[in-house]
């Protein structure tokens, strides 16, 4: 749909100097082409406001940072554990059976340790990816749909507040615009309207 939308606007570009090799006159040709050429809506959107205003967005990223305190709470545990053994090792014999014991025991908890920590950054690196698919998912949807529901041709992304969202979505900004209509509210009521009617089942992990 977006190709459609540019051979429109670029059709609409060329539509002046077409018209004047014709032999038709400079400012004539301007205004049979003004009279006749489609106009286009266009929209801009804020991205970043976009994603912090969406409602599923929030309950995952909360999913997330559940997952996160219990991944984290399990090192806790381990480390505190570590942390006994070195303590009952300073007073152990450093030739005796209890030494030995210890320091076996020390040395599968480092492990057990290490294998959790991979474990988790792997874990919450999948997550926040997933995360991340799903809404981009929906927030492109829901452009596209509210874009066709009110007659827009075009939906630009404007510079957001939280610029680091724009990139994600492949979005260049868009620095200044006038006469052109701000979408972000109504697409993110849209997003929001559509996520409350959702049977609320747990989130694909």
């Amino acid at each position: 749909m977006k190709s459609i939308l540019i051979r429109t606007a670029i059709a609409l570009a060329i539509a002046a100097p077409a018209l004047v090799m014709l032999g038709v006159s400079g400012a004539s040709a301007v205004a049979r082409a003004d009279e006749n050429a489609p106009s286009l809506k266009v929209g801009v959107i804020d991205l970043g406001a976009v994603f912090k205003g969406y409602d599923r967005a929030a309950d995952l990223e909360k999913e997330i940072n559940d997952e996160k305190d219990r991944l984290d709470s399990e090192q806790r545990e381990l480390r505190s554990e570590a942390q006994k053994i070195r303590r009952e090792l300073e007073l152990a014999e450093p030739d005796s059976d209890e030494y030995e014991t210890l320091s076996a025991r020390l040395a599968a908890l480092l492990g057990r340790l290490e294998h959790a920590k991979k474990r988790r950054d792997e874990r919450l690196k999948e997550r926040l990816e997933e995360y991340n698919g799903l809404v981009r998912a929906d927030i492109k949807v829901a452009i596209t749909e509210y874009g066709e529901a009110h007659g827009y041709n075009l939906i630009l992304a404007r510079q957001s507040g939280d610029a680091g969202n724009e990139p994600f979505f492949g979005a260049t900004g868009v620095l200044f615009a006038k006469g052109v209509e701000d979408v972000t509210a109504g697409v993110t009521a849209l997003l929001n309207e559509k996520y409350a009617k959702r049977p609320k089942t747990p989130e694909p992990h």
